[in-house]
């Protein structure tokens, strides 16, 4: 048996030639599935991640193709079922999108897989191997799902900036009506056993690890006796984390003793309007620089995630926002579009209230507007965003952050330069009529 897994591409995860490799974090989705194909089928694996490599299919030959896709990607993972059905080949797709709109994905592949692949995925091959295929597999996040540990060697060629990704937990239990991963685990938060982390980290002699986590630091009891474990490993780690963690001065010092060299924040909005849409608390809101400065006082690094176009949201506070960043001090900066991803509750409404400009999935990867914004044009937040890009990352301002990071300042300027190259792929214009 002969089984390829493909990580679908998008307008800005793509692979076009050596220097424009997206190299990012090693996903774990089709490693993990990969590592739950039973051994009694002995079946040759590969995964390509079109984002990261160049590959001529007609090629190559395979009994099963597994494609996963988030909204942006989902149009690419449609024609590649459709491509790979036409050549007798089993398709499934899975992911992100396909679990939100199972239907929609159906219409392209012969099964679709929706939530964590790895717990269905083997009840697919033993109704494949009997001729009985379904046409939804779904897996249950009610129960308790033991751990299926990614195959790394599939990927050991794959050029990603780091390989050394993990989860500790899974899920989020905030409900942002804009965010997609609660559809995964019914809005559960999935802890995995202490001993269990610990365990991989020391069998893979890890000493940096990338946790992949949606919410690291949700359960700050749990955390802390993570942290702990984590202590006498003498590792260093990223995390993604909550703003309000910082008001855990316990938590955040275990942060720092245990290894913790950067997290990722979801600031989201610094615009008080804005703060019913993302469920933040305004609180947290007016104090995101004394959580900045908590973080830094500990030697960690922040990456801080912002999103404009939410409502609310006016042209005078897009432009100000690189100022307004630099200023709450983060060192690494991600924007993106609010978008209403397909499948969410607030796609829903806005297509009800006609508020969408386009249905197009290409254009749904938080880099492009598909909404109608409140108070300014569509065209215009398009230009404001590539234009926020532009300033954020010019060589002056990333001298300066970079200056006064105090742990990792390579790594930190490379991540810095690789934004620079990423801004300079951000649209500047809607690509679409409406």
């Amino acid at each position: 048996m002969r089984i390829l897994f493909i990580l679908a591409s998008d307008n800005i995860y793509r692979y076009k030639n050596i220097f424009t490799i997206n190299n990012g974090f090693a996903p774990l989705s089709l490693t993990t599935i990969a590592a739950s194909v039973p051994k009694k089928y002995n079946a040759e694996i590969r995964i390509i991640d079109e984002g990261m490599q160049s590959v001529n299919y007609d090629k190559m030959s395979f009994d099963i193709v597994g494609i996963s896709c988030c909204a942006s990607s989902a149009n690419r993972a449609y024609e590649l079922a459709e491509y790979w059905k036409k050549r007798g080949t089993y398709t499934l797709i899975g992911g992100y999108h396909a679990t939100l709109l199972p239907d929609d994905a159906l219409k392209h592949c012969d099964s679709v897989l929706c939530g964590f692949g790895e717990y269905v995925f083997p009840e697919f091959l033993e109704d494949y191997s009997a001729g009985k295929t379904k046409k939804i597999y779904i897996s249950d996040c009610e129960k308790d799902m033991k751990t299926v540990l990614p195959n790394r060697d599939l990927i050991k060629n794959i050029p990603y900036y780091a390989k050394n990704t993990m989860y500790a937990t899974r899920g989020c239990t905030n409900n942002c009506s804009f965010c997609s991963v609660n559809k995964f685990t019914s809005s559960r938060y999935i802890k995995r056993p202490v001993n269990e982390i610990v365990d991989e980290i020391k069998e893979n002699n890890f000493k940096t690890v990338y946790f992949m986590d949606s919410n690291f630091t949700m359960e700050h009891e749990y955390t802390k006796e993570l942290l702990e474990a984590l202590l006498p490993l003498n590792i260093s780690y990223y995390a993604d984390v909550t703003a309000d963690a910082y008001l855990d001065t316990e938590l955040v010092e275990l942060l720092q003793k245990s290894g913790c060299f950067q997290v990722f924040i979801g600031f989201e909005t610094l615009n008080h309007t804005s703060v019913n849409t993302s469920n933040l608390k305004t609180k947290i809101l007016n104090n995101y620089k004394e959580c900045a400065g908590s973080f830094h006082d500990k030697n960690i690094s922040i990456t801080g995630g912002f999103m404009v176009g939410m409502p609310g949201d006016s042209e005078e506070y897009i432009k100000n926002l690189p100022n307004y960043v630099q200023e709450l001090g983060v060192d690494l900066i991600r924007y993106t579009i609010f978008t209403p991803l397909p499948g969410t509750s607030i796609y829903n409404e806005f297509k009800q209230k006609d508020k969408l400009l386009t249905y197009n999935y290409d254009y749904y990867d938080f880099m492009h507007v598909v909404h109608k914004p409140e108070l300014l044009s569509a065209h215009k937040l398009q230009f404001l965003y590539s234009d926020i890009w532009k300033k954020t990352y010019s060589y002056k301002r990333i001298i300066r952050r970079v200056n006064k990071v105090k742990n990792k300042k390579t790594d930190m300027l490379l991540q810095n330069l690789y934004f620079k190259l990423l801004s300079n792929r951000v649209p500047e214009q809607i690509p679409y009529k409406y």
